[in-house]
């Protein structure tokens, strides 16, 4: 029997690919403007739970067992830079990563209904900077790293699982946001993921502490894009973790 393709398996891959992200789009929003977008309390709760017991393995393993398992291997000596003196293509590499992690959290947040009252616009937001804040960030990146350590020699570990494992471990606190808004247990995940993915590349590229800079000016300081129309949003999430998955698999694969 021949099988007959339709108008839409012709048209090329990436084209394929942004119609139907776009479709997606529209059909999420049509569903959240009706209202019915919502999920029971209970199961939003049970997903932080296990996230927060994920992130705490994620801790466990990024902090200790992938460092002590370094040690055993070939010593404490990182496998990456700690501090490297960046070209001009690096400096544009950082500052890409720092606008688009921004541009993901500040419409993730607007579309979750964690910001009460989104302002439409583009402007820099400067958040208090704490040492609390600095020294949250340089763990993130140790335990990133240390999971790098622990995985490495097999790529899809050591990069993709570390990545996704990242991701997860960000709806440990966000029950109430999930059962208001349960896009939030993708776009989350997915958002965090594609931020620790661009983190990792720095970190290898250019060195840990400049990873760690970028990921507290993206927390402390951010470039904050919002529209005042919901699929717009939506679109601008897609389109800055796109390029934050971009920037991590081009300079991965280098």
């Amino acid at each position: 029997m021949k099988h007959e393709t339709t108008d839409l398996q012709k048209v090329p891959k990436n084209q394929y690919i942004f119609m139907r992200a776009s479709q997606f789009v529209l059909y999420v929003t049509k569903y959240e403007l009706a209202g019915k977008a919502t999920m029971d309390q209970g199961v939003a709760e049970s997903i932080a739970a296990v996230a927060t017991v994920v992130l705490w393995l994620y801790s466990l393993n990024g902090l200790l067992v992938g460092w002590i398992a370094k040690y055993y291997r070939d010593g404490l000596k990182p496998s990456f830079p700690l501090v490297g003196k960046p070209k001009w293509s690096d400096l544009l590499m950082l500052v890409a990563v720092w606008s688009l992690s921004s541009m993901t959290l500040a419409t993730l947040t607007a579309l979750s209904g964690e910001l009460k009252t989104p302002v439409p616009g583009v402007r820099l937001a400067a958040e208090e900077l704490s040492a609390q804040m600095l020294f949250g960030v340089a763990l993130e990146e140790i335990e990133r790293m240390g999971i790098y350590e622990l995985f490495r020699g097999t790529f899809w570990a050591a990069v993709w699982l570390n990545s996704a494992w990242f991701g997860f471990t960000h709806l440990a606190s966000y029950a109430d946001l999930m059962a208001q808004f349960p896009g939030f247990v993708l776009m989350m995940p997915f958002g965090t993921a594609a931020f620790g993915l661009a983190s990792l590349a720095i970190t290898l590229r250019v060195g840990l502490f400049w990873a760690i800079g970028v990921h507290f000016l993206v927390n402390s300081f951010p470039l904050v894009v919002i529209h005042e129309l919901i699929v717009v949003n939506y679109l601008i999430f897609i389109f800055s973790t796109a390029g934050l998955f971009t920037i991590g698999i081009i300079n991965l694969r280098r």
